[in-house]
Parts: structure tokens; C-alpha cells; sequence
């Protein structure tokens, strides 16, 4: 059993850091996971505005294709 009782691996690796270190190293960690999410909602609302932008212009198309084959008749 290691120093710091059952913890192994990262754990002991963590405990054994100094202090400030630990605390960069959960400062870089919260700004990744910041970034990672704020791509994900960036990307989340290009993908709803894409899925709106296509929804709106579908039924005017169908609509001029309706309009140019009554058209065509």
C-alpha cells in the first residue's frame, strides 16, 4: 500500500504534485473544457440555424414548382 493509503496512479501522481501546481493543472483543465463547450454550443446553433434556414426555403420551393407546372399545363 502506497504513502497515501488506497489511492494509486493519477490519484497518487495528483497528491504528490505541489499545491500550485495541482491548481494550474485544474485551471487548464476548467479553460479546456470551457472551450470544448463553447464549440459544442457554436456548432449546436449553426447546425438549428442550417436545419431553420432549410425548413423555410423548402415549402417556397415546392411552392414555385407547383406555380411553373400550372404554368407549363
Amino acid at each position: 500500500e502506497s504513502t497515501f493509503g488506497p489511492y494509486t496512479g493519477a490519484a497518487t501522481k495528483a497528491l504528490c504534485m505541489p499545491l500550485f501546481d495541482q491548481i494550474n493543472a485544474a485551471k487548464v483543465h476548467h479553460n479546456k473544457l470551457k472551450k470544448l463547450l463553447s464549440d459544442l454550443r457554436a456548432q449546436r446553433k449553426s447546425h438549428h440555424m442550417r436545419q431553420a434556414a432549410l425548413t423555410q426555403r423548402a415549402p417556397s420551393q415546392a411552392h414555385d414548382r407547383r406555380q411553373s407546372a400550372s404554368c407549363n399545363t
